[in-house]
């Protein structure tokens, strides 16, 4: 016990070791106390009791830190506006200034496209460590390592050429986001982290994201009125105050909507879910699946009428990819946290809708590779055709595997299958996006 650093994991060790000596596990307790580790104690206590719901000892501990937890969530209001206002502000402003007009790569596009996703990802991570208490030192570094893959664009453009540079920065764009949202989850749990945590991790994101996009509608319709009301008196508005409204704006969102939603002062698996946007999102999600259904059923029925559609026009390609990772965010917004947060009539209801979604995904996407690679053989292999084709095959792994897991555990394990399923997924989805921003550009040039 003296070795412990306090984290869920490695308690996780402890309280199974001792899942029926009473005295064990309040020695556990009474340390994690002593080091301020109780939540870490706390979310692997529960994780045990997940795992065996009959163990009365585990049981009793359930219901005692659970009586607490009013207090304690009193105790630890995660919201920390002291923190969160000035550094949303200061992400504002950083944002505003680099959205200057002259701030712009290949003479049109913006510099801050590049940009604007590993500087929020800091922020995000800075009123984390601020407020939480969290490591700071892999923070920084993974802030300096997400700032470092827009600079490198910027560096290794110039040695391609010109017919190159367009396409590869277009992609870059698309990729870092996602670099800087894995890199915030890394920051946040670690690499010693279970599975549970990191898709807890992911559901919270799913909710950061909704929040988000509310403020982001709420200031749209504000600044509309706002922009309406002079116009109407004839006022002309400065172009950098324009700037400041729509970027800086732009900018403050991401600490506000991470501020809203997320405590800071626990851990991934120990937020609060099923509240608010949280029990909202998953069950309209989950609504979707048999529409979506219905749709795929009806696109894959029209197929042999159009079967040439992808292949001879590029938009329907780009229609289709974009539907299959829509369908990947689907299928992952309707896996639940616990098996129990899904009614129980419906449980069966809903693994049978993901099963019969991502089996008729996968119909799609082997036709999307086909179409690609016929485009491909009969013209010539070029970065965007190369970037797709890699998350196709990346995508027909993932609903594979989802698939053969499903049948393989039926619906004893079904929900951590999918889990397990999705978290190596975001494995797959990070090598990929590493591999587009760092070596394609080597590839072509």
């Amino acid at each position: 016990m003296g070795n412990m650093k306090g984290k869920p994991m490695e308690f996780l060790i402890d309280i199974q070791q001792n899942q029926n000596n009473p005295k064990g596990l309040e020695a556990l307790y009474q340390f994690s106390r002593n080091e301020q580790t109780e939540n870490a104690f706390k979310t692997a206590l529960f994780a045990c009791f997940d795992e065996s719901p009959d163990n009365l000892l585990y049981e009793a501990w359930y219901y005692r830190l659970s009586q607490n937890e009013q207090e304690t969530e009193k105790m630890d209001k995660g919201t920390n506006w002291l923190v969160a206002i000035p550094l949303a502000i200061l992400t504002g402003l950083i944002v505003w200034l680099l959205s200057d007009n002259d701030l712009v790569v290949l003479d049109r596009i913006p510099i801050l496209a590049l940009f604007f996703a590993p500087i929020a990802a800091i922020a995000i991570m800075a009123y984390l460590v601020v407020s939480g208490k969290r490591e700071k030192m892999r923070s920084i570094w993974i802030g300096l390592g997400l700032l470092a893959f827009p600079v490198y664009v910027l560096l290794i453009m110039p040695i391609q050429r010109d017919f190159y540079k367009e396409p590869y920065l277009n992609m870059a764009m698309l990729h870092i986001p996602l670099v800087a949202w894995i890199g915030i989850g890394w920051s946040v749990l670690g690499r010693q982290s279970d599975q549970k945590s990191r898709f807890a991790f992911i559901i919270k994101s799913f909710e950061v994201l909704v929040t988000a996009g509310l403020f982001v509608i709420a200031g749209g319709i504000f600044s509309a009125i706002a922009f309406g009301m002079f116009m109407a008196l004839g006022v002309d508005i400065p172009e950098w105050v324009q700037r400041l409204i729509f970027a800086g704006g732009a900018g403050v969102i991401p600490v506000i909507a991470v501020a809203s939603v997320y405590n800071p002062l626990l851990e991934p698996l120990a937020q609060t879910f099923g509240q608010g946007v949280s029990q909202l999102m998953p069950i309209l999600i989950r609504l979707l699946l048999p529409s979506t259904l219905v749709v795929l059923l009806i696109y894959i029925a029209l197929i042999p009428f159009n079967f040439r559609a992808p292949i001879e026009n590029r938009d329907v390609l780009i229609v289709n990819n974009g539907m299959l990772f829509a369908i990947m965010g689907l299928l992952l917004g309707a896996t639940p946290l616990q098996e129990e947060d899904i009614v129980q009539k419906l449980r069966l209801w809903t693994q049978r809708g993901i099963i019969a979604v991502a089996s008729l995904a996968v119909l799609i996407s082997l036709y999307a590779l086909t179409a690609i690679l016929f485009r491909t053989i009969t013209g010539s292999l070029t970065i965007n055709r190369t970037i797709v084709i890699g998350w196709n095959i990346a995508n027909i792994g993932i609903l594979v595997t989802l698939l053969y897991q499903q049948f393989r555990n039926g619906r004893e394990r079904w929900v951590g299958s999918l889990q397990k399923t999705f978290m190596a997924g975001s494995a797959i989805y990070l090598i990929w996006a590493l591999f587009v921003i760092l070596v394609i550009p080597l590839l072509f040039r």
